[in-house]
């Protein structure tokens, strides 16, 4: 009685083995190393906003372009929903805050300065831009993407997640949406 269970509880180890195999190889399949980022410098506002002009948040640098998965509870916002587990492309990018002069003067925000800040990243295939949304964890309930804070002077580093079905990015570009003195509404 005990050699049919033991071959029923191989043959589940082995199912299991070889569907979490097929799972990782189906986002690893992509050699990410040969993805082309942004080099270093200052950062344009994406294309079609604010005529594309360039901001003081300095890129310092992106790295580990990946594949792989949002690793946190479904979450949604307007017009927009990411479940964990959801196939995506990861980057790490490091950017500094160069706004060194304070919002003008003789206004309610003297002496603050521009420090809130989210990015969007383009992805590109073969064929051109690659349907993806940004879904860094946490995400704004209200317009989606992620908003940080990092001060005139300092540098902030964060891992951005793209969730997109492609796995043949050949290129990546990384652009400001947000930039201003107060946070966007929660």
């Amino acid at each position: 009685m005990k050699k049919p269970i033991f071959v029923v509880a191989v043959a589940v180890i082995l199912v299991l083995i070889i569907g979490l195999y097929f799972w990782n190889l189906m986002f690893s399949s992509s050699d990410s190393s040969a993805i082309e980022g942004p080099g270093s410098g200052y950062l344009t506002y994406y294309p079609g906003f604010n005529e594309g002009n360039e901001t003081m948040i300095f890129h310092i640098s992106t790295d580990k372009p990946r594949y792989g998965f949002y690793n946190w509870n479904d979450t949604k916002w307007y017009g927009g929903e990411v479940n964990e587990g959801d196939p995506c492309f990861i980057v790490n990018v490091t950017i500094r805050n160069d706004y060194t002069d304070p919002i003008i003067e003789d206004s309610p925000l003297n002496g603050t300065f521009y420090e809130y800040v989210s990015l969007t990243t383009y992805l590109y295939d073969e064929q051109g831009r690659v349907d993806a949304v940004d879904v860094t964890y946490p995400i704004n309930r209200i317009w989606g993407g992620h908003f940080f804070s990092v001060k005139p002077g300092e540098t902030h580093s964060l891992e951005v997640y793209l969730a997109t079905e492609s796995k043949n990015i050949e290129q990546y570009e990384i652009y400001v949406n947000y930039v201003e003195p107060l946070p966007p509404s929660v």
